[in-house]
Order: structure tokens, then sequence, then C-alpha cells
């Protein structure tokens, strides 16, 4: 499940992630090798109206009682309305990436009976 979230306009520099966020700019645009390129990087951001407006959110959703929905991926974007190409590619990206992740085995939940 996914939807487009306003948000409020901001920009951050967490020293965890290395990089601004709160921008439609890639990681790599918005990264800070040192603390005086971080008002330069802003300026580029603002110059570019690349402050985000908009999130896309993806929610694993399991359809059982007490699981509520997780956010499992926050992609900011300043459309508001994407295109069916646009979605399908963000799609592509987010399973591509999960599936790196290898965050759950199958085979370890197998059933286990005991002969009684």
């Amino acid at each position: 499940m996914t939807d487009n979230t306003k948000l409020k306009s901001q920009l951050k520099y967490p020293s965890i992630f290395g990089c601004i966020i709160g921008s439609i700019l890639s990681k790599e645009e918005t990264y800070v090798n040192i603390y005086s390129d971080i008002p330069k990087i802003i300026t580029k951001i603002k110059s570019s109206n690349g402050i985000a407006k908009v999130v896309h959110i993806y929610l694993l959703w399991i359809p059982l009682p007490k699981f509520p929905p997780v956010a499992i991926a926050l992609i900011p974007n300043n459309k508001g309305s994407d295109t069916v190409d646009d979605i399908e590619k963000l799609h592509r990206k987010l399973i591509e990436e999960i599936a790196h992740l290898h965050i759950l085995s199958i085979a370890e939940f197998q059933a286990q009976q005991s002969d009684s």
C-alpha cells in the first residue's frame, strides 16, 4: 500500500546519515564531507526547488488482527501525482532493495510437530 502524504517542509542534517535530509535530491547530491559544505548544499537544494513537499510512503499491511501497518520506505517527491511509469520504477527499486536485506527467512518458520 502506498500514498502521497504532505510534509512540513524542512531540511535537517543528522550526522548519523551523513547527508542533508528533507530534499528530493539524491543522497550523493546532499552528502556532507565537512561541516562547511552544509550551507552550499542547502543553497543548492533551495535554488533547485528541491525541498520535499510530499513523501511517497510504502506500508507493509498484514491483514491479521493486532498487526498495525509498518512504514517500510519514505520516498520524497514534489510532484504529488506520479505517472504509472514513476510508480512502477519506485516499486521495482523498493523490491530490489528489500531483496538484498535478507530480513526474513520463510524456512525458519516451519511448523514442528511432536509425537504424542
